[in-house]
């Protein structure tokens, strides 16, 4: 700069004075600058969280679709903003998290495993051109077979996307009749293919048939629903995450009495928490029964609730005490204390103290329940039905 302005004639003494200036201003004009903006886009972000919820999360949540983790923690953001999240829907969802006209957001078919971005273009365009899906048999017909294939519409099926169409849950897309080899679905895949194959055809109609023939459609199959725990397990599989419930909401009352924490406060709090007892629910998601050099038992696990995971490790008498809990899928109230680590006396870990079976917790700890009743709004049978 200096050298520059001399060749230009310019006074050695006044380039130095402005470029030392320059130099001081440079300390913390950018720094001022970047806080002056960071603090306007903050502003604006807490105007739209403020004023329009739903679709300031929905926004969030399609701008973190290809991370489950973040996925996961704006969803738990929602519920605590009581902003409901609903499943997947074939005829509502697009690609990305929406807002619906009841300010409630819907999940984005993007979010599901295996259902690729041509996969959802396909479902969508056909769709928007040709209107809702009116059944299952209706949507493979309709269907680029090609690229909604088995696999996306198994995704889709155990993610709930299907759950608005009549008479269908999502076990029936999986259930085999006796003595076939078959799923429901694989023959409804079949038809659907013959049906795309006989389209071009003037001597066929939909699903095979003769021109001017009612279209053929497989009879829903009668079969057990799947259980609310297999439903959520096959969520997490076909979404990596829990989508319409948690296991844990089962389990909420007691929850709510004797736990005190949960894993995502307990790892930001853990030097406040020093020395204190702390208690959490969780489900046990792997666990190993190992030996030490000394052949002394011990266990290693991992637990995860609503918020986070956590490794864990459990010792001597208390992994004796504990050991038979730690099978994966067990629901749990952990009890235990962050204390210095033996391995680094200057880091803390939680030392586990105890742990119950969520199942029949308040049996074996309540006496008695304590019913509290506006007796004005009851009617005389649930009276009669109460004592």
């Amino acid at each position: 700069f200096i050298e520059g302005g001399k060749a230009l004639g310019h006074d050695e003494k006044i380039l130095e004075k402005i470029w030392k200036d320059w130099n001081a201003f440079a300390d913390y004009a950018f720094n001022k600058s970047h806080s002056t903006c960071y603090a306007f886009i903050a502003f604006q972000t807490a105007y739209l969280k403020a004023n329009y919820p739903a679709e300031f999360m929905a926004s969030v949540l399609s701008n973190n679709i290809g991370d489950i983790k973040q996925v996961t923690f704006f969803i738990d953001e929602c519920r605590r903003m009581k902003i409901k999240v609903l499943g997947p829907d074939v005829n509502e969802s697009v690609y990305k998290f929406t807002v619906n006209d009841k300010g409630e957001i819907r999940f984005g078919l993007g979010a599901v495993k295996n259902l690729g971005e041509a996969a959802v273009a396909s479902i969508l365009e056909e769709r928007e051109n040709k209107g809702l899906y009116k059944s299952v048999f209706d949507f493979l017909s309709r269907s680029n077979l090609r690229q909604v294939n088995k696999r996306s519409i198994e995704a889709m099926a155990t993610s709930g996307a299907f759950d608005s169409f009549e008479n269908v849950h999502r076990a029936v897309f999986f259930f085999r009749e006796e003595n076939e080899n078959q799923t429901f679905l694989e023959k409804a895949i079949k038809i659907a293919n013959q049906a795309n194959e006989a389209k071009n055809s003037p001597q066929f109609d939909l699903f095979g048939g003769e021109v001017g023939v009612e279209t053929v459609e497989l009879s829903i199959p009668e079969c057990e629903p799947w259980s609310k725990m297999r439903e959520l397990q096959m969520e997490l599989d076909s979404v990596g995450f829990y989508v319409s419930a948690h296991p844990l909401d089962m389990f909420r009352i007691p929850i709510r009495f004797f736990a005190n924490t949960h894993i995502q406060q307990l790892k930001e709090k853990m030097e406040e928490l020093r020395g204190a007892k702390v208690s959490f629910a969780g489900q046990i998601m792997s666990a190993e029964h190992l030996s030490s050099k000394a052949g002394k038992p011990y266990g290693r696990f991992r637990i995860e609730d609503h918020s986070d995971a956590m490794d864990l490790v459990a010792f001597s008498e208390t992994y004796l005490k504990i050991k038979h809990l730690l099978d994966v899928g067990t629901f749990v109230l952990l009890h235990g204390s962050p204390q210095p680590s033996f391995r680094d006396s200057e880091q803390l870990e939680l030392k586990i103290i105890d742990m119950q079976l969520l199942d029949n917790l308040l049996e074996n700890t309540s006496k008695e329940v304590n019913l509290k009743i506006k007796v004005d709004e009851m009617t005389e049978n649930e009276m009669r039905d109460l004592i």
